[in-house]
């Protein structure tokens, strides 16, 4: 919740769990305090999404299932905070200003050690058949994933019930989700599949470009735009109502493995080379 000047970063691990910290964003301090540990899982974690308003997020894992959880609220985010200075485990040797040179030190505490809370699922969502590779929330607050069953599927979250099963033919790397309903899914075969939920298992737009396995999509801040990150080390920009992309970046010295939008359009990635970039201006294809 930016608002409240707080946000939760969570991860998922092959240790078959998540965790979650709990940062202060008005804070000049750098550091993430411990939140919580969510257990259930009886497989590595794949994937997470989290709802822009609900409350819950999301995981998908290796032993075929998608669990929800819920989120804390803003004050149980600043308590945890502010016990987390408090017992010392945040120490900084400088401010951490926007554009400065000057590092912080953070020494973060084992969260086992610091008392950190386990927390269940609040549903678990059964039905696909290999591994859960992907996850998202839909526009109507369901859950759509895909997985190495060569499926996408959308979820009730009030009946828990899979909805929509979609045949890709191919394993699926990762799914994402628009406000206009439409789901684009990452596939091995080096395309990225673009679907209409409303007309049926019908492919609304196949796109093949990249010449290795597409590993992430994200929709862009437009309708029509997706944005795609593959093994072959580009990341591709496309509008879906052309075969042919608009932009290809060249991204990292390795494998891109995830992509995300910023909330000003800029294009987020991480590689198997160690970086995290940020692509302000796709047409010019500058890093910072």
């Amino acid at each position: 919740s930016g608002s409240d000047g707080v946000a939760l970063a969570v991860t998922g691990s092959k240790d078959f769990t998540l965790r979650s910290h709990a940062l202060d964003l008005a804070s000049q301090l750098s550091g993430a305090a411990p939140a919580f540990l969510y257990t259930g899982h009886e497989g590595a974690v794949q994937s997470v999404a989290a709802h822009p308003h609900s409350g819950r997020f999301c995981s998908g894992s290796w032993d075929k299932m998608i669990k929800v959880w819920e989120v804390p609220t803003s004050d149980q985010l600043l308590e945890i905070i502010s016990t987390w200075r408090a017992s010392g485990c945040a120490t900084a040797e400088g401010e951490v200003r926007s554009g400065s040179t000057k590092k912080a030190k953070v020494e973060v505490s084992d969260g086992v050690a610091a008392g950190i809370k386990e927390r269940g699922p609040l549903c678990t969502l059964i039905g696909h058949t290999h591994a859960v590779t992907g996850v998202d929330w839909g526009r109507d607050s369901d859950v759509v994933s895909c997985g190495m069953d060569h499926t996408v599927r959308a979820w009730d979250m009030e009946t828990q019930q899979c909805t929509t099963n979609l045949s890709a033919g191919h394993v699926a790397n990762d799914v994402a989700a628009n406000s206009a309903g439409l789901y684009a899914s990452a596939h091995v075969d080096r395309t990225v599949r673009v679907w209409d939920p409303r007309q049926g298992s019908m492919v609304r737009a196949s796109l093949a470009s990249h010449k290795g396995w597409v590993n992430a999509v994200c929709w862009g801040k437009e309708e029509h735009q997706l944005v795609s990150a593959s093994y072959d080390e580009t990341i591709k920009i496309w509008d879906i109502r052309s075969a042919v992309p608009l932009y290809t970046i060249a991204a990292h010295d390795g494998k891109v493995l995830c992509v995300a939008i910023g909330p000003g359009g800029e294009i987020v990635s991480g590689g198997t080379d160690g970086k995290v970039k940020k692509f302000v201006d796709p047409t010019l294809a500058k890093a910072h």
